[in-house]
C-alpha cells in the first residue's frame, strides 16, 4: 500500500468514526435547524416561499428517511460470517439450514464424524447428496480407531442402511488440520481439530468455528479454501473408500465402543 492510500485509509477511518462519535448530537441540531426554519417559514412569507419552491424542504425530507431507512437495514441484516464457541453453539443453525440446500449438496471434512452424525441424520431425511471424509482408522490408535470403526458402522448400516447413490464416505490418512461443513449454497463452517496428546486422539467439538453465509461473495474466500482442502484429501492417492474400509476391519466388538468427541 502507498503512502496515499495510507493516508486517504486514515483520513476515512477519521471521518466514519467522528461520524459515529458525534451522529446523535449532529441528528438533535439537523432536527433543530428543520424546526425553526419551518417556524421561521410560517412567519414571514418570503422564506416559506424560498422553502417550498427551492426544494429545501423535499432534500430534507428524503435525507432523513435515507438515513432512518439505512440505520434499520444496519440493525436487523444478519452478519455474513460469525463466530460460535462450540458445536452445540453452532449445530441448531446447521440442522435448520439443510432443508434449504435439497437442490444442493453438502461436503463434510470431519475427524471422527460421531458428534456430527445428527447433522447427517437431517441431510438424509431430506435426501440431500453428501461426501463426507473422516479420518482413517489405520491411523488412529487403542480405542480411538475402535471409535472411528463404530461411526462407519453407524454410517453405513444404520443412517445410509440400504441406500446408494445419494452419498460417498471416504477416509483420509493425512494429517489433520481442520474440519469444515457445507450445505449447499446455504453456510459453511469452519473449525479447528486440537491434538489430545494424553488420549492419542484429537477434539474439535469443543473448538470455536467460523459459520460463514454463502449467498454473499465477500465469504468466496472461504468456500475456495475449504473446497481445495476437501478435494485434495478426497482425491489423495492413500485415501480409501469407507465400506471397503470397514469390510476389511469389520464391525464393532459386540461390548460397544464409547462415541468420539470429535
Amino acid at each position: 500500500m502507498s503512502s496515499t492510500d495510507q493516508t486517504n485509509a486514515t483520513i476515512t477511518s477519521r471521518f466514519k468514526a467522528l461520524l459515529d462519535r458525534y451522529r446523535i448530537q449532529a441528528s438533535v441540531t439537523f432536527a433543530v435547524l428543520a424546526t425553526i426554519a419551518f417556524l421561521t417559514g410560517e412567519i414571514v412569507p418570503k422564506v416559506n416561499e424560498f422553502i417550498f419552491h427551492s426544494g429545501v424542504l423535499q432534500y430534507i425530507t428524503f435525507i432523513v428517511l435515507l438515513d432512518l431507512s439505512v440505520s434499520v437495514y444496519l440493525h436487523q441484516a444478519r452478519p455474513t460470517t460469525r463466530v460460535s464457541k462450540n458445536q452445540d453453539e453452532s449445530m441448531p443453525g446447521l440442522i435448520e439450514a439443510v432443508p434449504h440446500c435439497r437442490a444442493g449438496s453438502a461436503d463434510f471434512l470431519e475427524y471422527a464424524g460421531a458428534t456430527a452424525l445428527p447433522l447427517v441424520r437431517a441431510i438424509q431425511r431430506e435426501g440431500v447428496p453428501m461426501r463426507m471424509l473422516v479420518k482413517h482408522p489405520d491411523t488412529l490408535l487403542g480405542l480411538q480407531k475402535q471409535r472411528m470403526i463404530t461411526t462407519l458402522d453407524t454410517l453405513f448400516n444404520s443412517i445410509f442402511d440400504g441406500q446408494s447413490g445419494s452419498f460417498e464416505i471416504r477416509c483420509y490418512r493425512q494429517a489433520f488440520a481442520v474440519r469444515g461443513r457445507r450445505l449447499g449454497d446455504e453456510v459453511l463452517e469452519l473449525g479447528w481439530l486440537t491434538p489430545d496428546l494424553k488420549h492419542q486422539t484429537a477434539y474439535g467439538h469443543s473448538n470455536p468455528s467460523l459459520v460463514a453465509d454463502l449467498s454473499t461473495k465477500s465469504n468466496r474466500y472461504l468456500l475456495e479454501f475449504f473446497e481445495r482442502t476437501f478435494s485434495d484429501l478426497w482425491n489423495a492417492q492413500d485415501t480409501e473408500d469407507g465400506r471397503t474400509v470397514l469390510e476389511r476391519l469389520g464391525s464393532p466388538n459386540s461390548t460397544g465402543s464409547p462415541v468420539a468427541q470429535t
